[in-house]
């Protein structure tokens, strides 16, 4: 179980984050914001027991902010991304290479492996949708 002082430590540190991320020109992706997105999700990787609804009005306005930054920097990357497939004169040969999409297939096959019951024949086509953020992989 973690101690009050490693509670502080994290919500500290993802605070501080927060305040270089809003900084920022923009979250298009670049070094920097590839660097503190990384940062942020090694930082919140580890279990906490942390309550969130316990934690500090100012607190909680930052996690808000911060949940905001995290879905325009998304936008940023998934629009990066379309660029470079709708780049290829043929962008389904490459669907897989991104890791937006790769990561969205993976997600998509667990879900349907999971949801169809074993006697049934899989389907002969999935479309995809894109229903919730994706963590960057790195």
């Amino acid at each position: 179980m973690e101690s009050l002082q490693e509670n502080a430590t994290l919500v500290k540190k993802v605070c501080e984050i927060y305040e270089k991320l809003s900084k920022l020109e923009t979250l298009k992706p670049c070094k920097e914001v590839d660097n503190l997105f990384t940062e942020l999700v090694h930082t919140c990787i580890p279990h906490s027991s942390i309550n969130i609804s316990t934690l500090l009005d100012n607190i909680q306005e930052i996690r808000s902010k911060l949940i905001r930054l995290c879905g325009e920097a998304e936008g940023h990357l998934e629009a990066h991304f379309s660029t470079i497939l709708g780049s290829f004169g043929k962008p389904l040969n490459h669907f897989l290479t991104t890791p937006i999409t790769s990561s969205l297939v993976v997600s998509s096959t667990t879900s349907l492996i999971n949801t169809i019951p074993p006697h049934h024949k899989p389907p002969s086509m999935l479309h995809l949708w894109d229903l919730a953020p994706y963590p960057s992989p790195q």
